[in-house]
């Protein structure tokens, strides 16, 4: 269930993805940026719009407190993956398979956002089944 915005909210979500649209259109044609910063940019435009869009709780999309979560959440999302997208040259070269403790720290707050902004889009099955993989993985 999406989140009826108020009108001030809705034209922002529209221009946003406008701008999602032409970004992609873009580096389809015209322009090249590099792969990191292609993969980059579609998680963080779709991770906001996710956040935007679908309430944490659906009972209480209007919930104050979860608002301001969702702005955390947001603001958490896009340094991640700004992080990931600045850093990425120097990991692949220098860092890979021995990542650093802001690499370790970013990266579980992208996987938690991630699984939260499953949750949220697809239900509780599938950040379930995700995070049973990740025990998986990690316990061996």
């Amino acid at each position: 269930m999406r989140t009826l915005l108020n009108p001030f909210l809705n034209v922002s979500v529209r221009y946003f993805s406008a701008a999602f649209a032409l970004l992609f259109l873009c580096i389809s044609g015209p322009f090249v940026i590099s792969s990191e910063g292609e993969v980059g940019s579609y998680l963080l435009f779709t991770n906001i719009l996710c956040l935007i869009l679908y309430p944490a709780w659906k009972k209480r999309p209007d919930n104050k407190l979860l608002i301001g979560v969702d702005i955390l959440f947001i603001l958490l999302t896009a340094a991640t993956i700004l992080y990931w997208i600045w850093q990425y040259a120097d990991y692949a070269s220098t860092r890979v398979g021995l990542p650093n403790q802001p690499d370790m720290i970013f990266g579980v707050i992208m996987v938690l956002l991630s699984l939260e902004t499953t949750r949220r889009v697809m239900g509780n099955t599938l950040p379930i089944l995700g995070i049973v993989f990740l025990a998986i993985l990690f316990f061996g």
